[in-house]
This record gives C-alpha cells, structure tokens and sequence, in this order.
C-alpha cells in the first residue's frame, strides 16, 4: 500500500514537473521565427524593406528641416526585453533603370543625424558607421522607440563630385536576443 501511494505522489510530481516545463519552454521560444540568418524574436519594425533615395539640391553644413527625414518604429511586443541593431545597408539598384555604380555617392561625402523618441542620439559621417551598425540597444518589454534618420551630401564635398549621383540605403533590425 505504501508503494502505491509513493508511486502516485511521484507520478504527480512528475506531471507537475513536466507541464510547469513545457510552459517555461514555450514562453522562452513563444513568437519565435526564423528569416535566414537572422531571428527576430518579439520586435515588430515598421518599414523593414523600405529603399531610401538620398538626392538633394546641395551639399548642407546641418540637416535643414526641409530635409526629409526617414521615419521608423520598432516595437518590442513581448514582456521581456529584447537586444537589437539598427543596420545600414547600401541598397543597390539596378542599371536597367538609369542607375550606374559610378554615380553613386560614397560615405565619406555623407553626413547622418539619427534620432530617438524625438532626441539626437548619433549625428557624424556615414563613413563613422562601423559593421552597418546604427544603433545597438535594449527595448523594455511593451515598448516602442520611434526613430528619424536624415542623409545627407555635406559641405565640405566639392562642385562635380555630387551633382546628379545618389546613395540608396535601407535601415534592418537584427535581433541579438533577450
């Protein structure tokens, strides 16, 4: 008799065990999903495929607010916190529509102003940008950062290096987990 009821406590606890660990596990795993290299666990980013066209009148000394700036939100939709980077990636586009690789702007000739939640965070050359990396931070669980990022051909670039060339970028998240 002692057998029996040592057998069903144990197997209790094992039934405890085993359901408190599928939820552990399926909380951890929850919203998780894999796009190539990259796994995106609980940020939503607005715009993630958008190519940005940077061509203006003339090279500017400061972004001017007639600038258009591009406008973006990542949103962390879970309770935990999550680590991310901001990329730049250079967008190419193909010669079939009047783009050739010699009319592109460098980085060098390129200023950039990156703000969040409404304040400048990061403003330098685009050639200051180590690994794409624009920005690499943790958003609190149930969050949303909102950024603004302006590009644009600075004044130190002479007459003929700019005129008629262009830069297209996009901006990615990369989730670096939580």
């Amino acid at each position: 008799m002692k057998k029996r009821i040592a057998l069903f406590f144990a197997g209790i606890v094992l039934f405890v065990f085993i359901f408190i660990t599928s939820i552990a596990w399926s909380r951890i795993f929850f919203n998780e999903e894999e796009v190539g290299d990259v796994t995106i666990l609980n940020i939503e980013f607005s715009d993630e495929h958008h190519s940005i066209d940077t061509t203006q009148v003339a090279p500017l000394e400061e972004p001017i607010e007639t600038l258009e700036p591009y406008q973006f939100r990542l949103t962390n939709t879970s309770s935990h916190n999550s680590h991310y980077q901001l990329l730049l990636e250079e967008d190419p586009i193909s010669n079939k529509i009047g783009y050739r690789q010699e009319d592109l702007l460098t980085r060098e000739q390129l200023n950039y102003e990156l703000s969040l939640n409404g304040s400048v965070i990061k403003k330098a050359k685009l050639s200051t940008i180590k690994n794409n990396v624009l920005d690499d931070r943790v958003i609190q669980g149930n969050k949303e950062n909102s950024y603004t990022l302006k590009v644009w051909v600075h004044d130190q670039v002479k007459a003929g290096e700019w005129e008629n060339k262009y830069y297209h970028y996009k901006v990615t998240v990369k989730v670096i987990g939580e």
